[in-house]
């Protein structure tokens, strides 16, 4: 199935530059679900609305550092330690745009997955070993 998708760019001195229609292929879109247990999937676009519906009142999101990704996960899992923001558990994971949330394309979902296990770091606090992401 295919879409389009409208950009809006109010500064724009032309008609042609303020509207970019581009069209997407739904069947190959969706987003990341990845846990701290080394356990990640892709999810096709009709799950990552109904997760996202799910945890849409009980939901934390962060940025993943200065990419273009951001982690949405259920509120209590975020660990601050020392200044830095760790994710225990698991998340999905959209793209950030200028014009708002994205689904993930399969280039997406790779740099996404890449640069999460990138992040997975282990450590351990009162004798308990925890295996977290680092958001920040």
């Amino acid at each position: 199935m295919e879409a389009y998708i409208i950009d809006f760019n109010p500064y724009s001195k032309t008609i042609e530059g303020m509207i970019n229609v581009r069209a997407i292929n739904l069947d190959n879109v969706g987003a990341l679900v990845i846990g701290t247990n080394r356990e990640a999937r892709k999810t096709d676009l009709e799950e990552t609305v109904d997760i996202l519906e799910n945890l849409q009142n009980h939901m934390d999101c962060e940025r993943i550092g200065k990419t273009d990704f951001a982690a949405f996960f259920p509120k209590g899992r975020e660990v601050d330690v020392q200044g830095d923001k760790y994710l225990v558990g698991s998340m999905i994971v959209l793209k950030v745009t200028e014009y708002g949330l994205e689904p993930l394309d399969e280039d997406d979902y790779k740099l996404a997955k890449n640069e999460l296990e990138s992040r997975r770091i282990s450590f351990s606090e009162n004798g308990k070993k925890y295996v977290t992401f680092k958001l920040s």
